[in-house]
């Protein structure tokens, strides 16, 4: 080893899987390259260490430009890092396989690109024995060369097989948690859900949280005030790490934010719902931490946003954004707040207003004060009897309906007996495509029998409730709320003022009745019209009536 007094030794260490960075991998690699720079009296490079926790020499994650390996050649090629070349620094590693597990072709490629800059020296664990791989004609021999070969070979060879191993085992796992419940014996799980066994639990505390979030959300709520109201009531955020109990452990300092709310409702685990890797359909694996209809309803509110007006959800400027349209261009109504007489003040203008002047504009609607708000909630309350809203069940459709569910149980109990004789991933995933099948006809059959018509009854008459506050730009939550109850009984509104004319608003519900309301200068009460469908074009109002 004199022949590395003085000499530059960088150490690189790595592993694979984040379940290591618990174990002795990093320390153990760590104590070789200290034993070695001690016995050799190499100069330690500690300023161009670099290790890879976590990153697959398999996939080759660790040189990707983000992996430290693969920084540090991108740096060297591209000329931001200048290293000594006479004598070329050594790169010391335990094993061959911390810098390499690709396929052979591509792990020599990637050592010769590094061996232009240093020399691969790999230690032992005590440090006290090494073996020297350079690029030819820099002190290393056929023998070294063919021997680092080897070494890449038996490296790729190793992990190839322990991933086929690793596969069966996962697939094993997954058959038994699909056929049998029980918990996966790999990955990471909800933190709300802990393991005990082969078995799934809820931890109640956070079950408790989840439920609260989701019930915000259904109340259209915005993520950012979920999170205030949780900070506010002192609920804790939960870490990674797990106890002896497997529970999730609370974070001391950090606090919740609008991206913890949104990762809640950013997939169907809350349901108990997880789609594996590599499988195109989802299979119920968890313990269900909240209902299917708080997720779902929650979930129609969130979307709805998304796609509607833009707003976000609780910052809602109009009791009607996101399925008010302009009646006579048909264009989509855009609202915004103003001040008047330091009052606030909430107007919907059609979007066709955006045009530099009224010849370009496809319409003439004026801009529709707030007034239109409180008077389409009068007629709402007082002009619609709740018999029109309720949604009358077709019996064929429930027959239908119903003789599809008990086909598709049966076939899951076809699948289920083949099981019992059979692992073949087919008759996995035929059986998860089978239920997610069932739960999409029972979700059909749900929203065209009468139970549907509670929830309705119960939005009309929170309506009636709420209609006072809502009206009062301030209460910004009271109105997100009413934006929700309104949408839950109305597809569509549509609405047009033209200044000291005439008003028109249509409303069609989700019963499917339709209703158009018209107000002209000369006469002050709104004529109601019940529409058909089919009829409307009878009923339309021409917009230069005075």
């Amino acid at each position: 080893m004199t022949d590395f007094i003085g000499r530059d030794a960088i150490p690189y260490a790595r592993f694979s899987s984040n379940q290591q960075q618990h174990g002795m991998s990093l320390e153990r690699q760590s104590n070789a390259f200290d034993s070695f720079v001690k016995k050799s009296k190499a100069n330690p490079r500690y300023d161009l260490a670099m290790d890879d926790k976590g990153k697959s020499a398999y996939k080759g994650q660790h040189i990707l430009e983000n992996g430290a390996l693969g920084n540090f050649i991108y740096k060297l090629e591209g000329g931001d890092l200048k290293l000594p070349t006479s004598p070329k620094p050594l790169l010391v590693v335990e094993e061959v396989d911390r810098l390499t597990r690709l396929e052979p072709d591509d792990g020599q490629e990637l050592l010769l690109r590094l061996m232009r800059y240093v020399d691969i020296c790999v230690v032992d664990p005590s440090g006290s024995s090494y073996q020297l791989f350079a690029r030819k004609g820099q002190g290393s021999d056929i023998g070294s060369i063919i021997l680092l070969t080897i070494k890449i070979y038996s490296a790729h060879d190793h992990s190839k097989k322990l991933s086929k191993r690793v596969g069966i085992a996962h697939a094993k796992s997954l058959s038994e948690a699909v056929v049998s419940g029980k918990a996966l014996r790999y990955g990471t799980y909800p933190f709300w859900l802990r393991k005990n066994g082969d078995k799934y639990e809820l931890v109640l505390k956070w079950v408790e949280i989840l439920n609260e979030v989701y019930v915000m959300l259904s109340d259209g709520i915005a993520p950012a005030d979920i999170a205030n109201t949780l900070n506010e009531k002192g609920y804790k955020v939960p870490r990674t790490q797990r106890d002896h109990k497997k529970e999730v452990l609370e974070h001391e300092t950090n606090r919740w934010n609008t991206n913890r709310v949104r990762v809640l409702y950013s997939s169907r685990t809350p349901i108990g719902k997880m789609k594996p890797v590599n499988h195109q359909t989802e299979i119920d694996l968890y313990p269900p931490a909240i209902s299917e209809d708080l997720y779902f309803k929650a979930i129609a509110v969130v979307n709805r946003r998304k796609r509607g007006s833009g707003n976000k959800i609780g910052r809602v400027k109009s009791l009607f954004a996101g399925f008010t349209y302009c009646y006579a261009c048909r264009k989509r109504m855009h609202t915004d707040t103003r001040l008047r007489n330091g009052i606030s003040d909430v107007r919907m203008r059609c979007s066709s207003r955006a045009s530099a002047t009224l010849i370009d504009r496809d319409c003439d609607c004026g801009y529709i004060s707030m007034d239109f708000e409180e008077r389409l909630l009068i007629l709402l309350i007082d002009k619609v009897a709740l018999s029109d809203l309720l949604v009358a069940p077709v019996d064929n459709q429930v027959s239908i309906l119903s003789s599809k569910i008990s086909i598709c149980e049966q076939e899951i109990s076809e699948f289920n007996k083949l099981l019992k004789t059979s692992i073949a991933p087919a008759l996995y995933q035929g059986l998860a495509v089978h239920q997610d099948k069932l739960k999409e006809l029972e979700a059909k059959l749900v929203l065209i029998t009468p139970i549907n018509n509670n929830v309705i009854t119960e939005n009309y008459e929170e309506i009636a409730e709420l209609a006072q506050a809502s009206l009062d730009p301030k209460n910004e939550t009271e109105r997100a709320r009413m934006n929700v109850l309104i949408n839950s009984i109305v597809n569509r509104v549509e609405l047009y003022k033209k200044v000291k004319q005439s008003s028109i608003i249509i409303v069609n519900f989700k019963s499917g009745i339709r209703r158009m309301y018209t107000q002209s200068r000369n006469v002050p009460d709104w004529n109601i019209i019940e529409l058909e469908p089919a009829l409307e074009q009878q009923h339309q109002i021409e917009h230069s009536v005075t």
